[in-house]
C-alpha cells in the first residue's frame, strides 16, 4: 500500500492513498475509523477521533464525541488538525475554527490572527501566522511554548 499522508491517534493510525481512499489500523473501540463513504484531502487523528477534509473542503469528524470534537464547523477549509478531544481547522481565508473540548482554553483560536498552518497537540494549538512566519499558540501552557 502507497501512501501519501498518515496521522496517528491514541491507538490508531490511518492514512491516505494516492486516490484519497481513507485506510486505518488499530483500535475502532469509538468508531474513529467509521468514516463516511468519501474521498479526502487530508486527515488527522485525535485520541479516539478521526477528521478529514473531503473533496469539496468540507470538514468531516467522527469517533467519540464525548466533548463534541466530531462536531465540525460547516464551511470550505483548507487544512485540519486534531487534538486529544479537539480538532481545529483554517478557512479559506486563514482563519483558525476549533472545536471539541475546552477546558484549557484550546478551542478560543485568536480571533485576528491569519494562519498559513496549524497543528494541534494534547490541549494546545500552534499555527504560522502568515506574513511574518511567526508561531502563535494557544490552549494549555501555550505561554510557556516557543513562540
Amino acid at each position: 500500500m502507497h501512501f501519501t499522508t498518515l496521522a496517528a491517534g491514541a491507538y490508531h493510525t490511518c492514512g491516505l492513498d494516492a486516490d484519497g481512499k481513507f485506510h486505518w489500523f488499530g483500535s475502532n473501540g469509538d468508531s474513529q475509523n467509521n468514516l463516511p463513504d468519501l474521498t479526502f484531502t487530508a486527515i488527522a487523528a485525535g485520541a479516539y477521533h478521526t477528521c478529514g477534509l473531503d473533496a469539496d473542503g468540507q470538514a468531516q469528524c467522527w469517533g467519540n464525541d464525548d466533548y463534541g470534537q466530531t462536531r465540525a464547523p460547516s464551511g470550505v477549509f483548507t487544512a485540519i488538525t486534531a487534538g486529544k478531544a479537539h480538532a481545529c481547522v483554517l478557512d479559506t481565508n486563514g482563519l483558525a475554527h476549533c472545536f471539541g473540548d475546552d477546558n484549557q482554553s484550546q478551542t478560543k483560536a485568536p480571533v485576528d490572527e491569519i494562519f498559513t498552518a496549524i497543528s494541534a497537540g494534547v490541549d494546545y494549538n500552534c499555527g504560522i501566522r502568515a506574513g511574518d512566519r511567526i508561531a502563535i499558540c494557544w490552549g494549555e501552557q501555550a505561554q510557556n511554548l516557543w513562540r
